[in-house]
């Protein structure tokens, strides 16, 4: 499952009261089943998408469906 957690710390240009000290919102989503069933079509040859992960500016996975692949690719 991939869950997107954003933040906002307002101040005093977005929210003048200043009482508020963050928002958060957490959004838990269905692309990591969309994503890892374009992937394992990839892999199949059932089209040409390419694998979908994503990185940091490391090059480091934070989210990957296909773990086994990026071992032995990487």
């Amino acid at each position: 499952m991939l869950i997107l957690i954003f933040a906002l710390a307002p101040d005093v240009s977005t929210y003048r009261s200043q009482t508020i000290e963050m928002v958060t919102l957490f959004q838990s989503t269905d692309v990591a089943e969309r994503i890892k069933k374009y992937n394992d079509n990839f892999l199949k040859g059932e089209n040409k998408l390419g694998l979908t992960r994503i990185v940091d500016s490391s090059e480091i996975s934070v989210f990957n469906v296909n773990d086994s692949y990026w071992q032995v690719q990487v």
